[in-house]
């Protein structure tokens, strides 16, 4: 049995990981829209109202996410965030002046 698993050993290390998705939540007290986008995977937008989240799943490690006043909206505010946390909005006073929170 250990000589098996000593075998596959290289093989179970070469393998790739599944990739995890990127997510973003809103903790703040007001609706805003969100966008996850996982690298190498797809963007998602969409409202969401105080606790909601939205996720976005890639083929990497790393991903954006981002808050902006509404769909329409140039700009907003983002930030690179890794693959299987949790980026949390705490607070969007203005463009460029958020606050976030990171859980695992």
């Amino acid at each position: 049995m250990l000589r098996y698993a000593i075998l596959m050993l290289p093989a179970v290390l070469a393998a790739p990981l599944a990739a995890a998705p990127v997510c973003v939540e809103n903790a703040s007290d007001s609706p805003w829209y969100f966008v996850a986008h996982a690298d190498g995977g797809p963007r998602e937008g969409k409202a969401l109202t105080p606790g909601e989240r939205i996720c976005s799943d890639g083929d990497g490690t790393m991903g954006t996410v981002a808050v902006f006043e509404s769909a329409t909206a140039i700009e907003g505010c983002s930030r690179r965030a890794p693959a299987g946390a949790v980026e949390h909005l705490i607070d969007f006073p203005h463009v460029d002046l958020c606050r976030w929170e990171r859980t695992n």
